[in-house]
C-alpha cells in the first residue's frame, strides 16, 4: 500500500481485514533481499500469499510526525453459511446516490443471490433508510429476477390504505401460504370461525367461482385476506397515515385503526354476510356504470339506486336483478360504460338489504360491548363529512358498522381528503380501484395493488408491489420476512463497501495554489451551454446569431484573476485597461467553447484565447484603492433644461431589435430610460447582464439604427462590495448614468469608459439548416424496431394528412408517470413539420367532452386493466378522431387492442409501441369509385364527383392498380384543400397479385378511413418522409470552411467537386509550391530540438 505516513495504521487495518475474510496473508510487493542492518527482517518476509488459521493480530506502526497505532485484533470467528435457505423469494431493498449506484448494487445483488448473509446484509444496512439515497430500487430474486429502479423526494410521503369491498373475491392460492405472517393470521380467522362450521384457510386456497357465489364465504375471504396483508403490512413497519374503506372494506378499517380486534373483525364479518342469508332477500343485482352521481339519481328506473359513489363519472348502481339488466343494455345502446359485478345476488347498499340490518346489529351488540373512538386517520366512506361530528360517526360502533352496511358508499367523496403527494395501497385479494384512484388523485400519486385477479403467482406480484413500495419512499423492513443472520455475517462474505458509489454531479471549488515565483498563469474555461448556470448566454443574440457577450469576457478575466490570487472574484475589487476585442466568438446551441486565459503577473497584461486564436487582450490588475479609480462625477439631472420623454422597457428593446440586436432574457435588464439616454434604470441580476446592460445603455445612444458591437473598452473599474451594497438599498433597482463629455457609463459599483464601436453590415437572410428526409413506403403495422422519434414521426404524420385545419391534440391524464413526456415529444415532432396550427391541451378525467379533439393520446400502464377507461375515450370521440396508446410493446399486442376499436397503424421501438385507433367507418355503396389513368379522363369524373358530393356528402374513392401513377398522393392533397375535398381517398395498388379494387374487396382497409392507402406486397402502408440520418460520407478531396461566418469553431470538412469530376488517371491535380508557417508550427519543431537536446 506504500508508504502512507499517518495513515499507516489504518492501511495495516485493511490489510488484517483482508486476511481475516480470505484466510490468505497477502505478499509484500518488490521484496527481494532483507536490510542486513534491520535484523527483523532475517525472520522471515511474506512474499507470497500465505495460508492463515486465524487467532490474534498485533498492529504496531509508526508513522511521520508521531502518529503511532498499536491495537490487537481478533479475527471473526463465525463460518460462512453455505446452504441457502429455502421458503419465500429473497427480495432486496437497495438505495444509492445515483442510479449507477443502484445499478451496480442490483448487479452484486444477482451475482451473490444464493449468499443468504450477504443478501441479509445488504437489507439490514437499508432497512431504516440512508439519509442523502434519492435512488432507489428492490431485486425480487426468482427464477426471472425482477428488479426496478426509481428516484424519490427527500420529502416523507403519507401512505393511505384503501380496502376494497364486494367484486374483489379470489381465490389467493397456497403460495401466500409459505409467508409466515400471513398464514398466521389466516389461520387465527380461521380458528375463530370454526365454530360455524366454516373452514376459512380452504376457502381462500381453494375457492372457485361457485364458493363466492354464496355471500357468506365471500365477505369472510374479502376480510379475511385484508386482515392477513394489514397485518403484513405492519409486521414490515408499513404503517398508515389514512384509511379510506369501500362497502365492506369499512370493517378491515376498524382492525388497521385498531377500533377492532382481528377476532372482532371477522366475528363481525361473518355476521354481516349471515344476517343477508338469514332474511331471505330478493334476488338482487349491481352494475358499474359510466354516470356521474348527480346524472344516476336522475337516470336510475325505480326499482334501481345509486349505491357506490367510486369516482366523477363512475357510479355503481344497486337494484332488483332483472331492472339492473335492463337498465344496463339501455346504457351500452347508448354507448355509455355500463357492466354488471358479481355480488351473489345481492343488491348491497340499497332499500332491498334493509330486512337485514336488525339481525346483523344484534350480533354486533354481543361482538363490540364497548366501542372504541375512530381516529382521525379512518376517512368514512358511509357518513357524509357534513355528518362527521356526531356520535354515530365518531366511534366504531355497532350503529356505525349497520350504517356503513346499509348506506350508499361515499368512496370519491372521501378520495379527496388523500394528499395529492401519498402513496396509495390498495388492500384486498384482487384491485378494483387502480384507474379511478389514478384518475382521480393525479400523476403524483404512487398507486400500488397488492394482489390482482389474474395473476401466476400471488408470491411475486405481492413482493413486487411491496418493492414498489420502498421505490415510493416507504421503508418495508424485508428482512423480517426471512431467518435472522445475525451480526457479524459469516468469514467471506462478499463486502458491500466497494458497491458504494458516491454523486459527483456537484461540483465545489477546489483551491488552486499556485507557485508563488510563477511568471504567469495559465487557466482553461469551458463554457458548456447545456449546462443550466450557461444556458442564459443562449439569449444573447446579435444579427442573427448566438455571440458570446463582450461583459462575459470582462467577467471572465475577472474570475481568473481572483483565482490565480486564490480569492472569491467578488471579494476583490477589479480593474481593466484597454481591453480590446479581436473577433466574436459564436455560441453553439449544443456543445461547450473552451477559452485559454493568460495573465502575466509582472504587469497584467492578459491574452483570452480560443481554438488557438486571440480573442481578448488587456491590462488588469487588482486596485490597492478601488475608490481612487472611479471618476469624479456629479448625477445627472434629468428634469433640468429642455423636457425629456420616459422610454420604457419595451420601447428600448424594440429600438435595439430593430438595430440588429435580438436579446432575450437576462439580457433584457435595462427598466425605462429617458430619450437621451442619459439617465436610466437598470434591474440587478447577475454581473454578466449588469454590465451587459451598461454596454447596451452606451450602444443605443449611437444616432443610427446600423449595427455597432464592441471593439474596445479603455477602462472597467468594478467594486463588488460597493455594488451589491446598492443593489441591497435599491430592492435590485439601479440607476445608471452616461456622460457624454468624458464617455462613462457608471451603475451602482461598476465604471464603463471609453466604449469604441465598429459598423457590422447586417445580415437580412438567414436560412436554416436543410431538412434531410428520404422518401419511402412505410406500413401502417411495422413491427420493425425504429427510433422513438421516428416512430412517433410516422404516426403523428398519419394523424395530419388525415385531419384539416389546426390540429388540436388532447392528452389524457392516466397517471402515467411519462405522460407529460408524451405530449412534449408530439409538440417537438410537430414543430419539424412545414406549416402546421397546433393547439395542444392536458385532458382531466373531468372533462365532459372529446369531441373537440383530432387526437386524444394516453400512456397506457396496463391495457388489461385500463380497458374500460380506453373504451369510455374512444365512444366520446368524432368518428374522425384517432387515439393514440403509448405503453409497453407486448402489452400492446392485437389482442388486448382488438375490442377498442380498427388499429390504424403501430410503430415499434426497442422498449415501446405506439398504437393508433379510430372508430370503423361503414362503406357506403353510393359512394364514386374512379380509376386513375395516364390518359386524365378521370379528371372530368372527379370534377362531377365532386359537384355531387356537395349535397349528399359521399366519399370519393381513386384508386390506380399496376399504373405507375405517381402524382396521385400529390393530387389529392392538393383537392383536399378544396371545398369536398375532405371526402377524397386514395388507394395506390402497387402489387401485382392483388385482387381487382372494389369497395367490399378492400373493406378491411377501407374501414380505416384513411386518406391515402398503399398496398405495396401485400403490406397496407403509406408513403411517409423519413429523417436521413447521416450526413458524413467517405470522400477523397475536401475542403475546410467555416460553417458560420467568423467563428473558427464551426469549421468543417466539406465534400470537393473534385470528386464529382472524372479526371485522367496521371493528371496531377495540384502541387504544393510553398505553404507559410504558423506559430503552431514553430512551437511544435521547438520542442522537438528540445527532446533531441536532451
Amino acid at each position: 500500500m506504500g508508504d502512507s505516513e499517518a495513515a499507516l495504521g489504518l492501511c495495516s487495518l485493511a490489510k488484517v481485514v483482508i486476511t481475516t475474510e480470505n484466510g490468505f496473508i497477502p505478499a509484500n510487493l518488490h521484496f527481494q533481499s532483507p536490510n542486513k542492518n534491520i535484523p527483523a527482517l532475517s525472520e522471515s518476509v511474506v512474499t507470497k500469499n500465505e495460508p492463515w488459521q486465524g487467532g490474534l493480530v498485533a498492529i504496531n506502526s509508526f508513522g511521520a510526525g508521531g502518529t503511532n497505532s498499536h491495537l490487537i485484533l481478533k479475527a471473526n470467528p463465525k463460518d460462512k453459511i453455505k446452504q441457502k435457505t429455502p421458503g419465500v423469494p429473497r427480495i432486496v431493498a437497495i438505495s444509492g446516490r445515483t442510479s449507477d449506484a443502484v445499478h451496480t448494487l442490483i448487479d452484486q445483488v444477482k451475482k451473490h443471490r444464493d449468499d443468504d448473509e450477504f443478501l441479509y446484509l445488504v437489507n439490514e444496512v437499508r432497512q431504516d433508510g440512508i439519509k442523502g439515497h434519492q435512488y432507489r430500487g428492490f431485486c425480487l430474486l426468482n427464477d426471472t429476477p425482477v428488479c426496478e429502479i426509481g428516484d424519490i423526494s427527500f420529502q416523507k410521503r403519507p401512505v393511505w390504505f384503501i380496502y376494497s369491498g364486494v367484486g374483489s373475491q379470489k381465490s389467493t392460492g397456497k403460495e401466500l401460504m409459505q409467508i409466515e405472517v400471513f398464514r398466521s393470521s389466516i389461520k387465527k380467522s380461521s380458528v375463530v370461525l370454526q365454530q360455524f362450521g366454516i373452514d376459512l384457510e380452504d376457502i381462500i386456497i381453494n375457492g372457485t367461482d361457485s364458493t363466492f357465489e354464496n355471500v357468506l364465504n365471500t365477505t369472510v375471504a374479502i376480510v379475511g385476506v385484508q386482515i392477513a396483508l394489514t397485518d403484513l403490512l405492519k409486521f414490515l413497519g408499513v404503517q398508515p397515515d389514512g384509511i379510506i374503506g369501500h362497502s365492506i372494506g369499512g370493517l378491515s378499517c376498524a382492525y388497521a385503526d385498531e377500533t377492532l380486534t382481528s377476532e372482532q373483525t371477522i366475528l363481525t364479518a361473518y355476521h354481516r354476510g349471515k344476517s343477508l342469508i338469514d332474511s331471505d332477500l330478493v334476488k338482487g343485482s349491481m352494475a358499474a356504470v359510466g354516470l356521474s352521481w348527480e346524472q344516476a339519481h336522475q337516470r336510475c328506473p325505480s326499482n334501481v339506486f345509486p349505491a357506490c359513489h367510486n369516482a366523477q363519472n363512475n357510479t355503481t348502481v344497486s337494484g332488483l336483478s332483472d331492472s339492473v339488466k335492463a337498465f344496463v343494455a339501455q346504457l351500452t345502446s347508448e354507448n355509455i360504460f355500463a357492466k354488471e359485478v358479481k355480488v351473489s345476488n345481492v343488491a348491497f347498499h340499497s332499500k332491498y338489504v334493509a330486512k337485514a340490518g336488525p339481525q346483523f346489529h344484534k350480533a354486533l351488540k354481543q361482538i363490540i360491548p364497548f366501542p372504541k373512538p375512530r381516529t382521525s386517520k379512518w376517512i368514512s366512506s358511509s357518513i357524509p363529512e357534513s355528518k362527521w361530528t356526531t356520535t354515530l360517526a365518531q366511534y366504531s360502533s355497532p350503529d356505525y358498522h349497520v350504517e356503513n352496511f346499509l348506506s350508499p358508499v361515499l368512496f370519491h367523496e372521501a378520495l379527496q381528503h388523500v394528499p395529492d403527494n401519498a402513496v396509495v395501497i390498495e388492500i384486498a385479494p384482487s384491485a378494483l380501484f387502480q384507474g379511478i384512484i389514478r384518475r382521480s388523485l393525479g400523476s403524483k400519486i404512487t398507486p400500488v395493488s397488492l394482489l390482482k385477479k389474474e395473476c401466476d403467482d400471488d408470491v411475486e406480484f405481492l413482493l413486487t408491489a411491496l418493492g414498489r413500495v420502498h421505490n415510493a419512499g416507504c421503508q418495508p423492513k424485508f428482512a423480517k420476512l426471512y431467518p435472522s443472520m445475525g451480526f457479524p455475517v459469516g468469514r467471506g462474505t462478499p463486502m458491500i463497501a466497494p458497491c458504494v458509489k458516491w454523486d459527483h454531479s456537484e461540483e465545489w471549488t477546489v483551491p488552486n495554489f499556485v507557485e508563488k515565483d510563477s511568471s504567469s498563469g495559465a487557466v482553461e474555461v469551458e463554457v458548456d451551454v447545456t449546462k443550466e448556470e450557461n444556458r442564459f448566454l443562449l439569449r444573447h443574440s446579435t444579427n442573427s446569431q448566438i455571440v458570446y457577450p463582450a461583459a462575459a469576457y470582462v467577467v471572465l478575466i475577472w474570475k481568473t484573476l481572483a483565482k490565480l490570487k486564490n480569492k472569491d472574484y467578488t471579494h476583490i475589487p477589479f480593474v481593466i485597461e484597454n481591453m480590446e476585442f479581436h473577433r466574436a466568438t459564436i455560441i453553439p446551441k449544443q456543445g461547450s467553447i473552451k477559452f485559454t486565459i493568460n495573465i502575466l503577473q509582472q504587469n497584467g497584461d492578459f491574452k483570452l484565447c480560443q481554438g488557438g486564436s486571440i480573442v481578448v487582450t488587456g491590462r488588469t490588475h487588482v486596485p490597492e484603492n478601488v475608490s481612487k479609480m472611479f471618476s469624479k462625477l456629479k448625477p445627472i439631472d434629468s428634469q433640468t433644461g429642455e423636457t425629456w420623454l420616459k422610454l420604457n422597457h419595451e420601447d428600448v428593446f424594440k429600438e435595439l431589435r430593430l438595430r440588429g440586436f435580438e436579446y432575450g432574457g437576462s439580457f433584457q435588464e435595462i427598466l425605462e430610460t429617458d430619450n437621451r439616454f442619459s439617465n436610466g434604470k437598470i434591474k440587478w441580476n447577475d454581473w454578466v447582464s449588469c454590465i451587459d446592460a451598461m454596454l447596451q445603455f452606451w450602444t443605443i445612444r449611437i444616432h443610427t439604427r446600423e449595427l455597432y458591437l464592441p471593439t474596445k473598452l479603455q477602462k472597467v473599474v468594478i467594486d463588488p462590495k460597493m455594488h451589491l451594497q446598492a443593489a441591497k438599498e435599491c430592492d435590485d433597482v439601479l440607476e445608471v448614468s452616461a456622460f457624454d463629455n468624458i464617455g462613462v457609463v457608471k451603475c451602482g459599483g461598476v465604471e464603463v469608459k471609453g466604449l469604441k464601436t465598429s459598423y457590422v453590415t447586417r445580415c437580412h437572410l438567414t436560412h436554416s439548416a436543410p431538412k434531410i428526409e428520404k422518401y419511402e413506403f412505410v406500413p401502417l403495422e411495422d413491427k420493425v424496431w425504429v427510433s422513438e422519434n421516428v416512430a412517433l414521426k410516422m404516426v403523428v404524420q398519419t394523424v395530419l394528412e388525415n385531419s384539416v385545419g389546426v390540429l388540436r391534440i388532447g392528452k389524457m391524464e392516466s397517471g402515467h408517470p411519462m405522460e407529460e413526456e408524451l405530449l412534449l415529444e408530439i409538440e417537438e415532432v410537430l414543430k419539424r413539420e412545414l406549416v402546421i396550427s397546433v393547439d395542444t391541451k392536458i385532458i382531466t378525467s373531468k372533462d365532459p367532452t372529446l369531441t373537440d379533439f383530432d387526437l386524444v393520446a394516453v400512456s397506457v400502464a396496463n391495457i388489461k386493466t385500463e380497458l374500460s377507461f380506453l373504451e369510455t375515450i374512444l365512444q366520446n370521440l368524432r368518428q374522425e378522431s384517432f387515439l393514440l396508446l403509448e405503453g409497453d410493446k407486448e402489452d400492446l399486442n392485437f389482442d388486448n387492442l382488438s375490442s377498442l376499436g380498427v388499429v390504424v397503424s403501430t410503430q415499434a421501438t426497442s422498449t415501446k409501441m405506439y398504437t393508433l385507433l379510430r372508430k370503423p367507418t361503414e362503406i357506403d355503396t353510393n359512394s364514386s369509385v374512379i380509376k386513375v389513368t395516364e390518359d386524365l379522363f378521370w379528371i372530368e369524373l372527379v370534377k362531377d364527383a365532386m359537384k355531387r358530393n356537395e349535397d349528399c356528402g359521399n366519399k370519393i374513392y381513386l384508386y390506380t392498380q399496376r399504373d405507375n401513377f405517381g402524382g396521385l398522393i400529390g393530387f389529392v392533397n392538393c383537392l383536399k384543400q378544396e371545398p369536398g375535398g375532405e371526402k377524397v381517398r386514395a388507394v395506390f395498388i402497387e402489387d401485382a397479385n392483388a385482387p381487382p379494387f372494389s369497395l367490399t374487396q378492400y373493406s378491411e382497409q377501407l374501414k380505416k378511413d384513411l386518406v391515402h392507402n398503399v398496398l405495396k406486397k401485400n403490406v397496407w402502408g403509406t408513403l411517409r418522409h423519413i429523417p436521413f440520418d447521416n450526413d458524413k460520407i467517405s470522400t477523397q478531396h475536401a475542403y475546410i470552411s467555416a460553417q458560420i461566418p467568423g467563428s473558427l469553431a464551426s469549421l468543417q470538412w466539406v465534400q470537393s467537386r473534385l470528386d464529382l469530376r472524372k479526371n485522367e488517371p496521371n493528371l496531377e491535380l495540384c502541387r504544393v509550391y510553398y505553404a507559410p508557417i504558423t506559430s503552431h508550427d514553430v512551437l511544435w519543431q521547438w520542442e522537438n530540438f528540445q527532446k533531441r537536446d536532451r
